[in-house]
């Protein structure tokens, strides 16, 4: 009967709903608890209801299990010691673990255990030479048991669970995974600990474990390898570029995980190794996907740390190679992380002189002005206000006596010009017209209202009809205040005066 099940349900959607809708599932996990309860399970009656089972889950791929037939599955890869059926489990597992209901469910049925023990199993196996099937194949399914352990973890509740406050079975694998020599286990290792650093104080706890640091020593490691690389490709190595690059990108994901909680910036910072490491780093790392998470670390780093934002501005070669990253691209992934790096050094830098040195270094201001136009107002924000502290700080200032060679406030307006400020801001202001929080909006007129006094900016806003997306931003809302109203025909009239031939 199973067979013929199946060649129905390979029909297509139309033959796996009949199936749901038929009540037959029932009959599928029936079947699996008749062979569990048998001393020796069939394995061909396993698999055909286990086929059928991930047809369904292929055809619909929203098909949310009943409870029952998830645990029995379970239950199956638990007393299974084929490895086909294994890989049928797993890919039944990972199919419905998009729901997350069915993450909880395996996480409080000791699922992820179940899955750790059995990769650590099947390592040993091979390492001894005692499995009859290809290594091809063991890396398939150890990449297939990975994958589950790490969506499972993804799940709120599932994540809380697992870790139990620190002392939680899977945690504990985890950890002691990022000493693993196998790719796999230590790529899932990381990126677990990434996952549960979700929450601050489970990252404070982290912290205190120094996984923070482990995860430094991982990166130096992995790093290394990328670096002798890219200066010798035509040399052998034991890992795949692509292998290092996933693991890189996994421990920067993790480092930047940990250190979103406040306590955590503050140890990083006065441990004084991450921001020096980091921003080496940064000379060499080619891969953008790398770079992202490299950059969005530093970020985090930098949040709150005028220390760090120091170092950054201090390192003249981190900090050109950031601008290079914000002239990237369309700005996603490090195109758009970069600038945003910069902003947050830029805020930092406010009560120093180290300000000087984003000036200074070229595709800074670019950067920035080129964040106006990206979709995210955080983003715009962002540049708004970085642009602003650059303003005041370059323009109407006493001539810096120290650098009397170099001159701030003709260097930013400069790049401000090169960078085509005037066309952005038109942009910013014509396609946010309607949506542009009332708080954007006001950051804009403070820097519009210092810039526009000086003549050579204004005559590019006039140029770029800034001047005229102001008057209909104006006109097209109504819930901007009187004075915020007042400041805009301030600017629209600096432009009018200031920027003439």
């Amino acid at each position: 009967m199973s067979k013929t099940l199946l060649n129905f349900a390979i029909g297509g959607q139309k033959f796996t709903d009949a199936i749901v809708q038929g009540g037959l599932t029932d009959t599928l996990c029936e079947m699996l608890h008749s062979e569990l309860e048998k001393e020796e399970m069939d394995d061909d009656a396993i698999s055909t209801s286990l086929l059928i089972l991930n047809v369904i889950n292929d055809n619909t791929p929203e098909c949310l299990y009943d409870n029952k037939i998830n645990i029995a599955v379970l239950n199956v890869l638990k007393d299974t010691s084929n490895i086909d059926i294994s890989e049928l489990c797993l890919d039944h597992l990972y199919a419905q673990a998009e729901h997350d209901s069915v993450k909880t469910l395996l996480a409080k049925n000791g699922g992820v255990q179940l899955v750790c023990s059995r990769l650590e199993q099947l390592m040993h196996k091979q390492e001894a030479g005692e499995l009859n099937v290809e290594d091809n194949e063991v890396e398939a399914i150890v990449r297939q048991a990975c994958d589950l352990v790490i969506i499972i973890l993804t799940g709120d509740e599932a994540m809380h669970i697992l870790y139990n406050n620190g002392v939680g079975e899977v945690y504990l694998t985890m950890t002691k995974w990022l000493d693993s020599s196998n790719y796999n286990l230590l790529t899932t290792a990381v990126l677990a600990i990434g996952n549960f650093a979700r929450q601050d104080d489970y990252c404070t706890q982290m912290m205190e474990n120094q996984i923070y640091d482990k995860l430094l020593d991982l990166f130096e490691t992995y790093h290394g390898f990328a670096v002798r690389m890219q200066n010798d490709p035509e040399d052998k190595y034991p890992i795949e570029p692509t292998t290092v690059a996933k693991i890189q990108h996994a421990i920067l994901s993790a480092l930047r995980n940990l250190t979103v909680a406040v306590e955590n910036k503050r140890v990083a910072a006065a441990k004084g190794r991450a921001a020096p490491l980091l921003l080496d780093a940064l000379l060499h790392v080619e891969d953008h996907h790398v770079a992202y998470k490299l950059l969005a670390a530093i970020r985090m780093l930098v949040d709150g740390q005028e220390g760090v934002a120091k170092q950054l501005a201090s390192n003249g070669a981190a900090l050109g190679r950031v601008a290079r990253w914000g002239g990237a691209g369309a700005g996603a992934g490090a195109a758009g992380e970069a600038p945003r790096l910069i902003a947050w050094a830029v805020k930092q830098l406010r009560h120093s002189t180290h300000w000087r040195h984003v000036i200074q270094v070229e595709g800074c201001v670019a950067s920035l002005v080129n964040m106006l136009v990206t979709s995210h107002s955080l983003m715009q924000n962002e540049a708004i206000l970085a642009l602003t502290l650059l303003a005041i700080e370059s323009l109407n200032k006493t001539p810096i006596t120290e650098e009397p060679d170099f001159d701030y406030e003709r260097s930013f307006i400069a790049q401000l010009i090169e960078s085509e400020i005037g066309k952005h801001v038109s942009i910013l202001v014509d396609t946010n017209c309607a949506k542009m929080p009332v708080e954007v909006a006001e950051n804009l007129m403070a820097f519009l209202d210092i810039t526009s006094k000086k003549n050579k900016i204004a005559l590019d806003y006039k140029e770029a009809k800034v001047q005229d997306s102001l008057k209909k931003f104006s006109e097209a809302r109504s819930n901007l205040s009187e004075d915020l109203k007042c400041c805009i025909g301030g600017v629209i009239s600096a432009i009018s005066d200031n920027g003439r031939n």
